[in-house]
């Protein structure tokens, strides 16, 4: 009965998204103002005790108004959520909403009426406001002046464009004044002809704060710099060939494989490794490595690209079987040397890999379920932080003490998503580490209620991925 349970709840993981059991738990939403690069919203936690909807209004009125963007949702806990929106309708305060999908069709239909109705908690609509600040850019060649999509500012201000100096914002290329709202397809001219465009560009929001329309921030209150949600708004911004990749679920898991082969749900396409962007100044290529003794070795998969900006790029996996493909890979830049659209790299110049300042363009990424954590102390909230987690199904994360060089007693857990989480932070308040040393571990929660249960069988089990649990050693010592 166990293995039945868990091969379905593996199943409904790979097929969709976070799946969890519709508990006693009523749904919640939790928001929080938060400067934007890019077109995507993120929200902090959801809880959804039915299908439903994230939706992100606009203010209209002082109230909740027409919609930017949603995002359907099964049932179960969400955080980080990012929800892309439509950047040019965005107001300074949005009000992110859930809604049920009272006809279970996936599609969000609410006109006022009953049909995909708002969530209500204790007789009021979850819905809370968000301030944003805006900056809808993407990486870009350059002859003179950068682009936005959009800008969003709660006040009259400016956009301005500062040049890489120490890895940080330095001196201006140029700048462009904002109304208070939103502002469609932003041009700044680089005015600046005493310095050139770095690789790496911060375009950063500042206010307008004596009202005369000029530019004159030198570090003080003076025009200075907007902050929102306690994030001061500027952001990198690559104007040099760059990738933009992070982990993704390639290679499942030995459970889900299983679970997959015996019930027939393998399916026909192949794998694939999916890019968030590339950017290019000459027609290349994007080569997908596997690992081989921790660096790049042979070709999984190429695809050729023109010169520009590319959004979502796929490359399929397919010059080598999948059981070949290391659960590490390492996608990289190629140019197309001799323009003949042909991946013809063999060590030489031909084909030769992109380098900018310096640094060849690649860098490794897990594609199986994983976790990954620099060493570190415990901070003095008495958390561990994890930068990315991977997972193919609902879970845990959990941390486990020393046991003489063995995954030992649990001190802390934290509750994953179905796919890839940044930043996750496990609070140690079920012990304290007895040395040096800790086990992080990610489980499946395989009876989906949320709470972690493993105690040596199937029940909230060990991810296993070729045959190894997925956990090891992780240094807290802070040296």
């Amino acid at each position: 009965m166990c293995k039945v349970l868990l091969l379905a709840l593996l199943l409904l993981a790979a097929l969709a998204v976070p799946v969890f059991a519709q508990d006693a738990m009523v749904s919640s939403l939790t928001v929080a103002d938060q400067f934007v690069l890019g077109d995507s919203i993120t929200i902090p936690e959801i809880h959804l005790d039915q299908d439903g909807f994230i939706v992100i209004h606009i203010e209209q009125n002082g109230g909740p108004g027409p919609v930017a963007g949603f995002k359907y949702l099964e049932a179960g806990w969400y955080t980080d959520l990012a929800v892309q929106v439509d950047t040019t309708m965005l107001t300074p305060t949005v009000y992110p909403m859930l809604h049920y999908d009272t006809d279970a069709n996936g599609q969000y239909e609410f006109a006022g009426g009953d049909l995909d109705a708002p969530v209500f908690v204790d007789g009021a609509v979850l819905v809370a406001p968000a301030a944003l600040a805006v900056i809808n850019a993407t990486d870009q060649l350059v002859e003179g002046s950068f682009s936005a999509a959009s800008v969003t500012i709660d006040q009259p201000g400016f956009l301005v464009i500062h040049i890489a100096q120490d890895g940080r914002p330095g001196p201006v290329l140029g700048t462009t004044y904002l109304e208070a709202g939103t502002s469609s397809d932003v041009r700044v001219e680089f005015t600046n002809t005493d310095i050139s465009p770095t690789t790496v560009l911060f375009p950063m929001l500042h206010y307008d704060t004596d009202s005369n329309g000029v530019y004159e921030f030198a570090g003080g209150e003076l025009d200075g710099i907007v902050v929102v949600g306690g994030q001061a708004a500027f952001g990198p911004i690559w104007t040099a060939s760059h990738l933009r990749a992070h982990g993704q679920v390639v290679i499942y898991s030995d459970q889900m494989m299983g679970m997959m082969s015996e019930m027939g749900e393998m399916g026909e396409m192949g794998p694939m490794f999916h890019a968030r962007s590339v950017l290019l100044d000459q027609p290349g290529f994007l080569v997908i490595h596997i690992s081989s003794d921790g660096a790049p070795g042979p070709v999984a998969g190429v695809l050729y690209l023109e010169a520009g900006y590319h959004a979502h790029v796929d490359v399929p996996l397919d010059m080598m079987a999948l059981d070949e493909v290391t659960t590490t890979v390492f996608p990289m830049l190629h140019y197309d040397t001799d323009n003949n659209g042909v991946y013809e790299f063999a060590g030489g110049e031909l084909d030769g890999i992109v380098v900018v300042d310096g640094a060849p363009v690649f860098f490794p990424v897990n594609i199986a379920p994983s976790y990954s954590a620099s060493p570190q102390a415990v901070s003095a909230s008495n958390t561990l932080t994890f930068s990315e987690v991977v997972m193919d199904g609902p879970g845990f994360l959990v941390i486990h003490d020393d046991n003489n060089g063995a995954p030992g007693p649990v001190l802390g857990v934290v509750r994953l998503q179905s796919g890839v989480s940044f930043n996750v932070v496990v609070t140690l308040d079920m012990g304290t580490p007895s040395t040096t040393t800790v086990f992080p571990m990610l489980h499946y929660d395989t009876d989906a209620n949320n709470l972690y249960e493993f105690a040596g069988g199937e029940l909230d089990g060990i991810v296993v991925v070729r045959g190894a649990g997925v956990f090891g050693p992780l240094d807290i010592s802070g040296q």
